[in-house]
């Protein structure tokens, strides 16, 4: 089974160090840390690790919550958050990159673990998921049937290449005018 690998994007030395020691005894490949958002999007993108732990507040132009949007819209790499700030406005502002968690400092080995590990998970079965997804489209896109799907209030949602085939209509043209 390959290693699963972890970014820390941290700008404080002593947690960095010691959350590289930690992810590291616990099995994971840790690579070295970034202090700054502009390195945590570079490094995610060059090392392409399977987690991100970004501190919210960090060195640089760029802080944690617009790092993490970037790595999510970019790589699509799951990150979670570690701070020290809990208040609702960066809860809030933090939580629309989707993250897979999020930490309040002091740490504790417990959590580092169980939040790491469901996020992980969490990434295995979206993974799952966009491959089913993907083999579904693929086998009704390639359907010689006429297949299309409406919504509750009876507009389309999908309509088929067989349904252009047949018709002449495309599918935005479904999309555009139920009737």
């Amino acid at each position: 089974m390959e290693q699963i690998s972890i970014l820390i994007a941290e700008d404080e030395p002593v947690v960095a160090a010691d959350l590289t020691e930690t992810l590291g005894n616990l099995g994971y490949r840790v690579y070295d840390f970034v202090t700054t958002g502009e390195e945590a999007v570079t490094a995610a993108a060059g090392l392409n690790p399977d987690l991100v732990l970004m501190d919210i507040i960090l060195a640089g132009k760029m802080d944690g919550i617009a790092a993490a949007g970037a790595i999510q819209k970019n790589q699509g790499i799951p990150v979670i958050f570690l701070t020290a700030h809990n208040d609702r406005a960066t809860f809030a502002r933090a939580k629309e990159t989707g993250p897979y968690g999020y930490l309040i400092k002091p740490l504790n080995l417990n959590d580092i673990y169980s939040t790491v590990e469901t996020a992980l998970h969490r990434r295995g079965l979206e993974e799952k998921l966009r491959r089913s997804e993907e083999l579904f489209r693929t086998v009704v896109d390639f359907t010689a049937d006429r297949e299309y799907w409406t919504g509750p209030d009876g507009r389309f949602v999908y309509c088929s290449p067989s349904c252009t085939e047949l018709t002449g209509y495309g599918s935005d043209e479904f999309m555009a005018n139920p009737a």
